[in-house]
C-alpha cells in the first residue's frame, strides 16, 4: 500500500471514529487489514470491561461496499441482551433496515445460523445463541475520494453499526438535570428521545429546524449550532401501551429548546399543531 493511500485511509478512519463517537457517545477502535484493491478494516467499540461486537468493513475495488457484523469472541452476554430487546428496540432495528433497503443495500440477517426476515420480527427465534448480519451495496462508488464520497462512506458505516446497537439499550447521557424529573412517563419518553439511532433517523427525515417555529441553530449561531436540535416524542410512550412499536419517522419531531419546553407545559403534552396554533395566534396578535 503506497503512502498516499495510507494517508487517505488514516484520514477516512479518523472521520469514521469521530462520527461514531459523536453519534453513539461510545469510543471505537479501527484496525486496518491488508487489502490490495480497496479499503478493509475491523471496527469495534473499545470498551475494556464489556464484550460487544465487531464489524468487518470492505470497500472492494472502490465500487462495492460490504460489511459483516458479529459479536466479539466472548460476546455471549451481548447476544443475550439482543435476544431480550424490547419492542421499541426492534422497531428501531426495522427502521434502520428500511433505511438501508431504500439505499439498495442487500441485508442477510441470521440467528442461530439460519437466515431470518429482519422485518418479520414475530418470526425471529425466541432463544439466540449466535447472530450475524451481512450487508452489501453494489455499486457503491468511492473513486475520487471527494468530500461527498467520504461523507456517504461515513454515513453507511454509521447505519451499519446502528443495526447491532439498535437491539441493545444505549442512550445519550445528559449532563444537565432533566426538566421533567418526577414524571415517570416523561422520563421514559426522554430516555427514548436520547437514543442516538432514533434521533438520527428523525433528523435525517425532518432536518434540524424546529418543527414549530422554524428556528435553525446553525443559522443563528454558526458552526457551533450545526446539527443541534432537540427531539420530541409526540405522544408519551405510556399512552401507547406496551405493544406499541415506535416509528422515529412519524412519532418523533425536531424542536428547539423553547418549543420543547413549552410543549411540555401541559400533561399530556400539547400536540405539535396545538402549540403551532398558539404561536401563530400570538404572533398575529402582536
Amino acid at each position: 500500500m503506497n503512502k498516499r493511500i495510507m494517508r487517505n485511509n488514516q484520514s477516512i478512519t479518523q472521520k469514521i471514529m469521530d462520527a461514531l463517537k459523536r453519534e453513539f457517545d461510545l469510543p471505537f477502535t479501527i484496525d486496518h487489514l491488508n487489502m490490495n484493491k480497496g479499503i478493509r478494516f475491523r471496527l469495534f467499540p473499545s470498551n475494556k470491561e464489556e464484550n460487544f461486537f465487531e464489524a468487518y468493513i470492505y470497500l472492494r475495488d472502490n465500487i462495492r461496499f460490504m460489511a459483516t457484523l458479529i459479536p466479539q469472541k466472548y460476546g455471549r452476554a451481548f447476544v443475550s441482551t439482543m435476544e431480550q430487546a424490547t419492542d421499541d428496540m426492534k422497531s428501531l432495528f426495522a427502521a434502520v433496515i428500511r433505511e438501508l433497503q431504500v439505499e439498495d443495500c442487500q441485508i442477510a440477517f441470521s440467528i442461530n445460523g439460519g437466515l431470518v426476515n429482519p422485518l418479520n420480527i414475530p418470526s425471529w427465534p425466541k432463544k439466540w445463541d449466535k447472530v450475524e448480519i451481512k450487508l452489501l451495496k453494489s455499486p457503491f462508488f468511492f473513486l475520487e475520494e471527494s468530500k461527498h464520497e467520504i461523507k456517504e462512506f461515513v454515513n453507511i458505516v454509521i447505519k451499519t453499526v446502528s443495526l447491532f446497537l439498535a437491539l441493545v439499550p444505549i442512550e445519550r447521557i445528559e449532563n444537565s438535570e432533566s426538566l421533567f424529573e418526577g414524571s415517570e412517563e416523561l422520563i421514559k419518553s426522554r430516555k427514548y428521545e436520547r437514543n442516538p439511532i432514533a434521533r438520527r433517523i428523525c433528523i435525517e427525515k425532518k432536518g434540524c429546524k424546529c418543527a414549530i417555529c422554524g428556528f435553525d441553530f446553525e443559522r443563528a449561531y454558526g458552526e457551533i449550532g450545526k446539527g443541534f436540535i432537540e427531539v420530541h416524542h409526540i405522544i408519551p410512550i405510556s399512552s401507547n401501551g406496551e405493544s406499541h412499536q415506535i416509528n422515529p419517522e412519524s412519532d418523533l419531531i425536531p424542536l428547539c429548546s423553547n418549543c420543547h419546553s413549552m410543549i411540555h407545559k401541559r400533561k399530556p403534552p400539547f400536540l405539535p399543531q396545538e402549540l403551532s396554533s398558539r404561536l401563530n395566534k400570538s404572533i398575529n396578535n402582536g
